[in-house]
């Protein structure tokens, strides 16, 4: 089994399996500066609610590494969440669209069940 790039640098961490699978969902990496001007960087991620921290050290590289492997390993998470997003959006649009279309449809003859424009049964 080949490791790409980003995950080698999270596998560099030595992680728990359920810390990288919450790695898939959410974490970030953080850069602080200390008191001598020193700047850190820091994986912040949740377990069960609990916060956790890795400190990664000063390497810019490092930190820059881990942090295009938390894109990469989030990459589903933010597009499936971008999807939910745009499907709300459209069912917004489409709740709007059926008042407007109600009376035209009646003068045309038709009516709507659920979403659908039908011709109603003549009755005899």
């Amino acid at each position: 089994m080949q490791i790409d790039q980003p995950e080698a640098a999270l596998l560099g961490l030595q992680l728990a399996p359920d810390e990288l699978a919450a790695l898939r969902h959410q974490g970030f990496v953080a850069s602080e500066t200390r008191g001598s001007g020193t700047t850190v960087h820091k994986l912040h991620f949740r377990i069960k609610g609990r916060q956790r921290v890795r400190y990664l050290g000063t390497d810019v590289k490092r930190a820059a590494e881990v942090r295009k492997a938390l894109e990469v390993f989030q990459q589903q998470r933010r597009l499936t969440r971008h999807i939910a997003a745009r499907a709300g959006e459209l069912k917004a649009i489409l709740r709007t669209i059926k008042p407007r279309l109600s009376q035209p449809a009646l003068a045309a003859g038709f009516i709507f069940h659920g979403r659908r424009l039908r011709r109603p049964r003549r009755m005899s």
